[in-house]
């Protein structure tokens, strides 16, 4: 968990695609994942990046979530279909932080 927050703390930007790799590597969603999440939404909104970054941040905290709720019912279809989504939306993440830091 640690890593995490302090990676958050440093660049939350960074710290988003740090926990997602971490996701899907080990398919399984690290302490402090969803907090790093949340900390970059508050971040996007303190530095008024635009609202579609947000929304790809917030999708990523739902999916987030919904894929922890599969994994602890052992509903192997949906987390396989929530992985798909963090995947696609982690790619729509990298594309528009790169746009940031530009």
């Amino acid at each position: 968990m640690g890593s995490f927050a302090m990676s958050a703390s440093l660049d939350p930007l960074a710290a988003v695609c740090k926990a997602l790799d971490t996701v899907r590597e080990n398919k399984t969603i690290p302490p402090g994942a969803r907090g790093v999440l949340n900390s970059a939404i508050d971040h996007l909104r303190e530095i008024g990046a635009p609202e579609d970054h947000r929304r790809v941040v917030e999708g990523l905290a739902v999916a987030m979530l919904k894929l922890e709720w599969a994994l602890n019912k052992r509903d192997e279809p949906a987390v396989a279909r929530l992985q798909d989504v963090l995947v696609d939306l982690h790619e729509a993440w990298r594309d528009g932080a790169a746009r940031l830091a530009a």
